[in-house]
């Protein structure tokens, strides 16, 4: 239903959106809190052959700042001149935008109704799709 091939359940998705993030730009320490703060904070992604060849988006991916002692980046004890790290997930256009969607239509907490372990499922549950149709209510009210 959402032209998006998943492999994680709608559960595994809305708890790690859930989680903050920690990265360093321009030599500044940037934290981004979870949910409806991460998912704003997508930004597109156009770097490289990879970035000309798809239509991407990338999200802050938890605390980056941790890979800085395992790369051997910055100075013992800090992260010294370090100027950036910064550790995001890749995703196609609009992801971030349909992610909230489904969060307003779910709750402000997200939670992944009990039961449902699929995205056909919460698709259903949330009234996104009419068996007869191919949609329902909520993806009319959306699109209005």
């Amino acid at each position: 239903p959402l032209a998006y091939k998943f492999s994680w359940s709608p559960q595994g998705v809305f708890s790690a959106l859930e989680q903050p993030a920690a990265f360093l730009r321009d030599g500044k320490c940037e934290l981004v809190g979870g949910g409806d703060a991460l998912l704003a904070s997508a930004r597109p992604y156009a770097v490289g052959r990879l970035g000309n060849c798809y239509r991407l988006e990338v999200i802050p991916n938890r605390d980056a700042l941790l890979y800085a002692p395992l790369y051997g980046l910055g100075v013992a004890g800090g992260l010294g001149g370090l100027r950036a790290l910064f550790r995001g997930t890749l995703r196609y256009e609009g992801f971030a935008a349909q992610m909230a969607m489904l969060r307003s239509l779910m709750s402000a907490s997200a939670t992944v109704p009990g039961g449902v372990r699929s995205w056909a499922e919460l698709a259903r549950h949330l009234r996104l799709l009419d068996a007869r149709r191919g949609e329902g209510e909520a993806a009319t009210r959306v699109r209005k």
